[in-house]
């Protein structure tokens, strides 16, 4: 992706770990991390990814999810369309739309998304990030302190480290 894209739209994203009762919540892995924050503020897989958009220039115009996932769409990406796909009831429960029903309103968001793509502001994390993520297990902690110049363990299971830019995650 780079700015040559006019948008990108999110189908099928989850809700951040620690969403009460989010259907399957996670940050890119449920069995690896309890949370994780960018400059303080609890983030998932949309706010990371959308950042990756956003330094290219590339705003989220779309994102499908559950109730739980399209709220925390909303609070990243104002401006955005959203379908909400399922009523999220916990990790493994939920009231879900007709599969034809959902995939007939995201062709319609999105149809309604592309014209206003150039009204919506990329989404970005102001750099330097402090990025701390917090871990399950003591081990993966530690070995996540030592991969890293300039990571540090602030507890056993949370490591801190300092990026330049939201790219340096990956």
């Amino acid at each position: 992706m780079d700015e040559s894209f006019d948008g990108v739209a999110f189908v099928g994203y989850h809700a951040m770990d620690n969403t009460i009762d989010g259907v399957m919540c996670h940050t890119f892995s449920s069995a690896t991390y309890q949370w994780m924050k960018m400059n303080g503020q609890e983030v998932g897989e949309m706010a990371v990814d959308g950042a990756v958009a956003g330094e290219r220039g590339v705003p989220v115009i779309f994102v499908s999810s559950d109730d739980k996932g399209t709220a925390e769409a909303e609070q990243f990406f104002p401006g955005l369309e959203i379908v909400t796909t399922k009523q999220a009831m916990g990790w493994n429960c939920a009231v879900s739309k007709h599969p034809k029903r959902a995939i007939n309103e995201i062709y319609e968001a999105i149809q309604k998304a592309v014209p206003k793509r150039k009204e919506i502001e990329p989404f970005t994390f102001k750099s330097p990030l402090e990025m701390e993520v917090r871990y399950k297990r003591l081990e993966s902690a530690q070995s996540a302190s030592r991969g890293f110049n300039g990571a540090e363990r602030i507890d056993p299971y949370t490591v801190r480290r300092t990026l330049q830019s939201i790219q340096d995650y990956y």
